[in-house]
């Protein structure tokens, strides 16, 4: 009963759509590459990125890196819907999931509800629309009061066995060009790729990592590409990006495999003897 009271809490609290929280909606367009544990050891990020940047800035590309990664928790109320906080993560190369939980006592850059509605997945790519409510940002706090009742939550997390958590830290890359689609505060942005280190939190028991890398268009461009033309000549520069990284992990003798399941379901599977 007192999980069941948990989880409607965290509903509540996230569709009290309160006129200060912000909706939005958008389809979200990617690729994902699973990696094996040891890529750890074997992938120079920065020298992967290189070498996509050599293949691609003849096009007018150029890279933004950021300095910090993040680091991303997730409840899931079901397979679909989560309750998502993120927070700056300074020290990119600590990579102990025990310290990453420490981060959780700073305050989000944002926390968000997402709903994902899946349109399409094929082996490697995925299609989705996704809604978002923003709760919190750390530009904007939209409503005190919400985010003082998250923090509540947040407080109280491990003592739910029942509750998905992910905790994740994030690398990304921003390929950015000028055009004439770009909106919002990064129009230059075009394609996010992410470099995910992922755990599985369960009865506190934390488990994993599933190592992914996601190909996706930014979605500041995805609603101007009204045009079907537009959008495919967009993933198929996407396949291209793709096919440069798939290019280098062979090069390295990375293993790797095209993934078209969630990150949730990859852990869960992985994590199923937990009892």
């Amino acid at each position: 009963m007192k999980n069941k009271f948990f989880l409607l809490t965290i509903y509540f609290l996230c569709l009290n759509l309160h006129a200060s929280i912000l909706k939005s909606e958008h389809t979200e367009n990617e690729f994902s590459i699973s990696l094996p544990k040891n890529s750890l050891d074997l992938i120079d990020i920065k020298s992967m990125y290189e070498f996509l940047y050599y293949k691609i800035a003849h096009d007018g590309y150029y890279f933004i890196y950021p300095n910090h990664a993040y680091i991303f928790f997730d409840i899931y109320l079901n397979a679909s819907t989560r309750l998502r906080s993120r927070f700056k993560h300074s020290n990119k190369n600590n990579l102990n999931p025990l310290s990453w939980l420490k981060t959780l006592n700073s305050t989000p850059t944002r926390v968000e509800f997402q709903k994902k509605i899946q349109l399409d997945r094929l082996s490697d790519y995925s299609n989705a629309k996704e809604l978002r409510y923003d709760i919190f940002s750390e530009n904007t706090v939209r409503d005190y009061n919400l985010y003082k009742k998250y923090r509540n939550i947040m407080a109280n997390l491990f003592y739910k066995p029942n509750v998905n958590y992910l905790i994740s830290q994030r690398r990304r890359l921003h390929i950015s060009k000028k055009t004439k689609f770009g909106q919002g505060n990064n129009p230059d942005h075009i394609f996010l790729v992410s470099f995910d280190i992922s755990y599985l939190i369960k009865k506190d028991i934390i488990c994993g990592p599933h190592i992914e890398m996601e190909i996706e268009l930014e979605r500041n461009i995805r609603p101007a590409l009204k045009n079907k033309e537009d959008l495919y000549s967009y993933k198929n520069k996407m396949v291209s990006i793709k096919n440069i990284i798939l290019n280098y992990l062979k090069n390295h003798d990375i293993k790797h495999k095209l993934t078209h399941k969630p990150k949730l379901m990859i852990l869960y599977e992985k994590c199923k003897n937990i009892n």
